[in-house]
């Protein structure tokens, strides 16, 4: 969602609430909230009220900056180097194949929590491929 009007519908579709909830939350008029879903009223002073009342980021509705939910990034966790990079290669894989990696990191990541002994760094040819001892290509 590139705009302040996408962000601002999102939010409150993902509440179910009217324009006119959002409105009386907020302490403002329908037509305020009308106005700038419409994209006819850009960053008016109410959105910290806005914000408040969807219970999201500040930032993230008036920047698109930040988590929608939660706080900005680097305040909610403190990550390594070694996370931040495991972070930024996963968002590297085509959507439609991140399923299935995030699949694949929790079953490493159980079998760590399992074993004092380090995980293989290359994947391990299950049994059922090999043949005479060496594997099928």
């Amino acid at each position: 969602m590139k705009t302040l009007n996408e962000r601002l519908k999102h939010a409150r579709e993902k509440k179910n609430w009217s324009q006119g909830q959002l409105a009386a939350a907020a302490g403002l008029g329908q037509s305020a909230i009308g106005n700038i879903e419409a994209g006819t009223r850009k960053a008016p002073s109410s959105l910290p009220q806005i914000a408040e009342a969807l219970g999201i980021n500040y930032k993230w509705l008036a920047n698109g900056v930040g988590p929608m939910i939660g706080s900005p990034p680097g305040q909610l966790l403190e990550l390594d180097d070694m996370e931040r990079m495991l972070l930024r290669e996963f968002g590297k894989i085509p959507p439609e194949n991140k399923f299935d990696a995030f699949s694949q990191i929790g079953i490493i990541i159980s079998a760590a929590k399992r074993t004092h002994e380090p995980i293989p760094a290359h994947p391990v040819v299950p049994p059922s491929s090999k043949q005479n001892g060496k594997s099928r290509t």
